[in-house]
């Protein structure tokens, strides 16, 4: 299946654009560039030096926070989707700020992992790069890093959103977790009553733009309200179902340690 132009334009920003805390000042310039131009920006001539030094706050800043999670190139599809009312954002402000920023980049990072398609296609990038480059033990110590992230959120009262169910999967092949029939058929009936829900709540989610997504959603509700349950309803219910026993089973962990 051919990806959407707009999912197709963050595929590209994540696998061929560099970490930002991997470029060069010209690339971190170019992005920045970038960004001002979107947002329209004028700084006057007496405000040069203020604006220069806000600026080196702030690409401080971005570097601590999304050095390793973003690309130069996301951020610039970051700003291009939000500038084009593409992310859910509820007034875009023409603000260089760690705070401004923030909230377009957050948005970006859940649009992302919220996306079925781009999931898809990382989750598949993610196992063809650990296949060629990663050695076993540098998986492991990813996946650990991984599990050590997703306790933290469910111990601060979070849902842990496990992204193309790579956590989830790892530990079942790696013997972590096991489930039993009565398990699996408690967390899939569990899931699919939610269906509905989810189902309301990836529509809510869709940027404005993307016609196409909308009207699959509508389509996909439409079938379920008629009693039709398809392979695209049955591919949300196991994969939700997983990021429940995921979180049951991260909730005993933080119980077996008090």
């Amino acid at each position: 299946m051919a990806l959407s132009r707009q999912a197709a334009s963050v595929v590209e920003a994540r696998l061929k654009g560099t970490k930002l805390n991997l470029a060069e000042d010209s690339e971190l310039e170019l992005m920045w560039n970038h960004v001002i131009f979107r947002l329209g920006v004028k700084v006057a001539p007496k405000d040069l030096n203020t604006h220069v030094f806000e600026l080196s706050v702030l690409n401080d800043w971005i570097l601590q926070h999304y050095g390793s999670r973003l690309t130069t190139e996301e951020v610039k599809v970051a700003y291009d989707l939000a500038c084009t009312q593409k992310l859910a954002i509820e007034e875009l402000f023409s603000i260089l700020s760690p705070k401004h920023v923030g909230i377009v980049l957050e948005s970006y990072l859940r649009y992302t992992k919220e996306d079925l398609e781009i999931n898809r296609v990382f989750t598949q990038q993610l196992l063809i790069e650990n296949e060629k480059e990663q050695t076993p033990e540098e998986i492991n110590a990813f996946m650990e890093s991984a599990l050590k992230q997703a306790k933290e959120e469910v111990d601060a009262g979070k849902f842990y959103f496990d992204a193309g169910n790579g956590l989830f999967d790892w530990l079942l092949l790696n013997g972590r977790i096991t489930i039993d029939e009565d398990q699996a058929d408690h967390f899939y009936n569990k899931a699919k009553q939610q269906l509905p829900n989810l189902l309301d709540r990836e529509k809510s989610n869709v940027t404005p733009g993307d016609t196409g997504k909308r009207s699959q959603l509508e389509k996909l509700i439409e079938q379920l309200e008629m009693g039709k349950f398809g392979n695209d309803h049955e591919a949300r219910v196991q994969s939700y179902a997983k990021r429940l026993f995921l979180n049951h089973y991260l909730k005993t962990l933080s119980n077996e340690e008090k």
